[in-house]
């Protein structure tokens, strides 16, 4: 079901990036996406490794959540305040590149709308509660594409109203979001649960912040150093292939999901084995369609943003390489963060990541322009996906074939756990778990 919803919203997401494309063009293109980057990039300072304390915690202590989310909220207005006070800073002295000083106020008054929307996405993925997250998401993302088309496609609305409707789905999403929190937690509340104390959730939030840090980094810093050797236009061009490769990898992010509270849950052993199980499949279920999608890419781009966008292609074809590379680190997070505790681990490969791919854009933009930049990326994350599994297979103790080549089994394992039978035994064991759990800690 997660799977079927982000496959819809994907869809919904591309409709968006083509017709902005294909109205504002490569500089107005660029210019949007730069927006879009200070406020994601804004947002992750701003959260200080709360959105996978919320994963983590909320799949450790489910009868906890109300208290989780209310302490988390908290959290989140305090840090809004600082970051929003160096933001200011920043927006006076004019160092935003060529983001104007409205958009640097507008993306400081959004944000806290956006740093509850990566805060909640966690909390129901903690909860389990994927499709609830997804019709959200989707009917925030349908709202986007209508006013868009109305407002930016038929009329004349240009960069400026494109950006007052992201702005608008931010706040309108909101208070449905704040709705399905306070259900959840309602529904899966068990009496005499211990939560968390606010001690143990700023030290994990502490602890996961690099790596938080680092994620962000290195999906956005890419595009702002682009910026600032080649100007819009070469982020208009880089920004398309990115965005498209953000929709390919939904398959593997709906698989995390689906997959983070089981791996938080089960013992050592287990977790392991059924992680090695995850990435068998994730890889070779990426793998053709990264094939086929490199194959397709130079007629499928021209036809569907523009002739002018041409220059895209070969930046997707390169980062193509990064979406099979992504797939390790992906599927990896729960076990690193959930069942090992150790967000320190993941913060310092994210890390090597980020500053491998810092130096060689830097090295390479000047000269390839978005090229360059593609090359940079695709090999920090070869480097990286290399060394998380060096690093894995060390913890693990099992052999790093158990996790790349496929078995036979997995296949009748795959068609077994994708059944409406099995569907409807989890539901009937679920029910059953959580009322044997509530008269346990009732007693």
């Amino acid at each position: 079901m997660g799977l079927v919803l982000r496959s819809g919203l994907a869809g919904l997401s591309l409709l968006n990036v083509i017709l902005l494309a294909r109205v504002l063009g490569p500089t107005g293109r660029g210019h949007y996406f730069l927006f879009v980057g200070a406020v994601a990039i804004l947002a992750r300072l701003a959260d200080v490794g709360m959105s996978p304390t919320a994963v983590v915690f909320t799949s450790r202590y489910p009868g906890a959540l109300r208290t989780i989310h209310r302490r988390l909220a908290g959290l989140l207005l305090f840090f809004w305040l600082i970051v929003a006070a160096l933001a200011s800073v920043l927006i006076v002295n004019g160092v935003l590149g060529d983001l104007p000083p409205d958009a640097g106020w507008l993306a400081v008054a959004v944000l806290p709308f956006a740093m509850y929307e990566q805060l909640w996405l966690h909390l129901m993925v903690g909860m389990r509660r994927v499709v609830a997250m997804n019709v959200v998401q989707l009917a925030t993302g349908l709202l986007v594409l209508v006013l868009n088309v109305a407002l930016v496609v038929l009329s004349p609305g240009g960069v400026v109203v494109a950006v007052g409707i992201y702005c608008l789905a931010l706040v309108v999403r909101t208070p449905f979001m704040a709705i399905q929190a306070a259900r959840a937690a309602t529904r899966a509340e068990i009496v005499g649960q211990v939560p968390p104390s606010m001690r143990e959730i700023v030290s994990f939030s502490v602890r996961g912040y690099p790596n938080a840090l680092a994620t962000l980094l290195w999906t956005r810093l890419p595009a702002f150093v682009l910026d600032v050797f080649h100007g819009a236009d070469a982020v208009g061009f880089f920004s398309i292939a990115q965005q498209i490769l953000e929709q390919l990898i939904l398959p593997i992010q709906a698989a995390q999901d689906a997959i983070y509270q089981r791996v938080v849950r089960l013992d050592r052993t287990e977790a392991t084995n059924a992680m090695n199980r995850y990435l068998r499949l994730g890889v070779w279920s990426m793998l053709p369609l990264a094939v086929v999608c490199a194959a397709v890419a130079p007629w499928v781009v021209p036809l569907l943003f523009g002739d002018v966008f041409e220059r895209s292609v070969p930046v997707l074809q390169i980062l193509l390489i990064s979406l099979l590379a992504s797939v390790v680190p992906v599927l990896l997070s729960p076990y690193f963060f959930g069942q090992l505790q150790r967000p320190g681990l993941a913060s310092t490969t994210a890390w090597v990541r980020v500053l491998l791919a810092l130096g060689l854009t830097l090295a390479l933009a000047p000269a390839l322009a978005e090229i360059g930049v593609a090359l940079g990326v695709a090999i920090a994350d070869v480097c990286a996906t290399l060394l998380i599994l060096v690093v894995y297979v060390r913890i693990g103790g099992k052999p790093i074939g158990s996790g790349l080549f496929p078995r036979r089994e997995d296949v009748p394992w795959l068609i077994y756990n994708s059944s409406t039978l099995k569907v409807l035994r989890e539901v009937r064991d679920g029910a059953a778990t959580n009322s044997s759990d509530s008269r346990t800690f009732s007693s």
